[in-house]
């Protein structure tokens, strides 16, 4: 059986083993730590990719996130990954103390098992890129919407994830590679938008759960790309909103994993809100956002949260959405947004340990 870890990845252990210790310091909403990690999902594809890094840095943001389109940037095994655009990212990233968090979606042909992504080829994937990038790469997102046939490119099945997991996991501790695994960001399922084998996500992580995959899951993933209303909302017969998470939460605590931590891998203004910049103004837009953040840094199992400041399938311009991330740090630098870390550090210590919170 040919080796998992080839010479290239074993030099990588070896440079790992070189870098100072506080070069592999967690970064903020990872587990172990207190703090609540503020993160902005950008694209390679973005307009003035750099300004907008320059606003993310500015806004005193702590993660980036970026689809890595295994499909389109790697159409053939031989194929080698986009380094002309991942390298200036990562080395802004790198100079602003940024740590990236990259989301590995669609899949090739050539790297699918039966069914599903194979863990090995993902594997490896996962190890060329941590070999490039050893100081900035902090966090891979392993197939956002695994729970849909579109996330996972075949009929989603729990125990097929959990099975990647392991694999992935399993190599990851023989090579004491410093990384998160993000499981997911799972899916909430559309009405009118899915596709009649997709699962919809608290069914999924059930499964998962069933799977025996808890111990691979320090951090389960969430996408909310559509939410609506208001943040406070609870729930709404109109749709997902952004307290979406409670549910997930539930299912965690169902399953006894308290001290696992949920991140919000992607999350965007509400549809009545972006659908149309010119009837809803910069300080509702923001208004919108700090009020979303406040949220969900309020919960300690909430460990980071990624907001998309632009869509392009939506009539919101680049523009007005820097201009949202820049009136946003104004209210943070101006201590508008009322600093979650008192109430985390009290509970923190008592999640961490795997005691109940009061």
């Amino acid at each position: 059986m040919r080796s998992i870890v080839t010479k290239a990845k074993a030099l990588l252990i070896l440079i790992v083993l070189l870098v100072p210790t506080n070069a592999a310091r967690a970064a903020a909403g990872q587990p172990g730590t207190f703090q609540f990690g503020y993160g902005a999902r950008v694209s390679l594809e973005y307009p003035a990719l750099d300004a907008t890094l320059r606003i993310i840095a500015e806004t005193g943001f702590d993660w980036i996130a970026v689809d890595y389109v295994w499909h389109n940037h790697q159409p053939q095994r031989d194929t080698p990954p986009p380094w002309e655009q991942l390298d200036p990212l990562m080395q802004v990233a790198k100079e602003q103390n940024i740590a990236v968090m990259l989301s590995i979606t669609a899949c090739p042909p050539w790297a699918k098992g039966e069914s599903g992504p194979s863990p090995h080829e993902t594997t490896n994937l996962i190890l060329t890129l941590l070999e490039r990038y050893p100081h900035s790469l902090k966090a891979v997102e392993l197939f956002p919407g695994p729970n849909t046939v579109q996330g996972w490119g075949s009929d989603p099945n729990p125990a097929d994830y959990a099975s990647l997991l392991h694999y992935i996991h399993k190599v990851l501790q023989a090579t004491a590679l410093n990384v998160e695994i993000i499981v997911g960001g799972l899916m909430p399922l559309l009405e009118g938008e899915s596709a009649p084998s997709d699962m919809h996500d608290v069914d999924f992580l059930h499964g998962l759960y069933k799977a025996q995959a808890a111990a691979q899951m320090p951090v389960i993933g969430l996408r909310l790309p559509h939410p609506i209303g208001q943040p406070s909302q609870s729930h709404s017969p109109q749709g997902m909103v952004i307290r979406h998470y409670e549910e997930i939460r539930q299912v965690m605590l169902d399953n006894d994993h308290r001290c696992g931590l949920i991140w919000i891998t992607g999350f965007s203004w509400p549809s009545d809100l972006s659908s149309d910049p010119g009837q809803n103004t910069l300080e509702q837009q923001t208004q919108w956002l700090r009020e979303a953040y406040f949220w969900m840094s309020s919960q300690v199992y909430v460990g980071a949260a990624f907001f998309t400041p632009y869509q392009p399938n939506t009539t919101t311009s680049f523009d007005f959405a820097c201009s949202a991330l820049q009136s946003l740090q104004q209210q943070i630098n101006c201590d508008k947004i009322p600093p979650p870390s008192t109430h985390r550090e009290k509970f923190a210590p008592k999640f961490f340990t795997k005691v109940s919170l009061p």
